[in-house]
């Protein structure tokens, strides 16, 4: 007889009823499957249908969740969700970023900047010794109307212990007349190995002047300002801290005779650590 299967390929021939032999049958089927006479439209219809009920008769499709999951066996706070696993649970249950955490991708360069302040005792350049250049600019005038000492303000810097610093004041000043000149100084705290420095400047426009200190307020004088407003020079220095403990460098000034000297808002102090 005529070999078909429900879909209407040749696989088998039929027995005299009409029907697949028992010993070609899938596990479950049924002869009726397989009709003698093949209708590619009603056969196959009515073929797919048998299949899926005699498939359902064998195998079960209904699922129960609470049945093939059942969380009440398990040791999680998120029952029948996780599995019984401590590792596992111990990660889900615990705190992970903070609240407050920021995206690295919002984290701003002026954010990073503001951190990245003062100096670090274990950091160093790779290729040489001792550290970046760092220079201090002072932002507001600083006036001294006598012949005292004063603190430059913001000119200033932090040693580290047991460190030396190399290190220039650009220092720029007015004078309420050019009879007037300067005097300059400098200290630095917790008696420092070595605190020394030159000034040089002009007592007159053309005309050098220069001095130097060994000590802690040492003054460094010169004898008129070439100008009025404006005037400039140099203090170069070294720096060399005691061990154990840190030394406060600050520029100090005042008038070198009767009358008013006013540091300038955007004098520089450039200093480098160097061992």
């Amino acid at each position: 007889m005529t070999r078909f299967n429900y879909l209407g390929e040749s696989v088998a021939e039929l027995d005299e009823t009409g029907k697949v032999p028992a010993s070609q049958l899938p596990p479950g089927g049924s002869g009726d499957m397989v009709r003698s006479t093949y209708d590619p439209d009603l056969d196959g219809i009515i073929a797919v249908a048998q299949l899926a009920a005699t498939v359902g008769s064998a195998v079960s499709l209904s699922h129960s969740n609470s049945l093939d999951h059942n969380g009440g066996t398990q040791d999680s706070a998120i029952s029948g969700k996780e599995p019984a696993n401590a590792n596992i649970q111990t990660h889900v249950t615990s705190a992970h970023a903070p609240s407050g955490a920021q995206v690295n991708a919002d984290i701003t360069k002026a954010e990073i900047e503001a951190k990245l302040t003062g100096e670090i005792a274990t950091h160093t350049h790779a290729g040489g010794g001792g550290d970046g250049e760092v220079t201090v600019v002072a932002t507001q005038d600083t006036i001294n109307a006598t012949a005292n000492l004063a603190n430059a303000t913001g000119l200033t810097f932090t040693g580290l212990a047991n460190s030396t610093y190399m290190l220039e004041t650009f220092l720029l000043w007015n004078a309420n007349a050019t009879t007037v000149g300067i005097k300059v100084s400098a200290t630095a705290s917790n008696s420092p190995t070595i605190t020394a420095g030159h000034f040089i400047t002009d007592a007159a426009n053309g005309t050098p002047d220069s001095s130097s200190y060994n000590a802690n307020d040492v003054t460094v004088t010169t004898s008129a300002s070439a100008f009025t407003t404006y005037n400039m020079g140099v203090l170069s220095g070294i720096l060399k801290t005691a061990a154990g403990t840190n030394s406060v460098w600050q520029l100090r000034f005042a008038a070198e005779t009767t009358g008013t000297i006013t540091v300038k808002a955007g004098s520089v102090i450039r200093y480098r650590k160097v061992a």
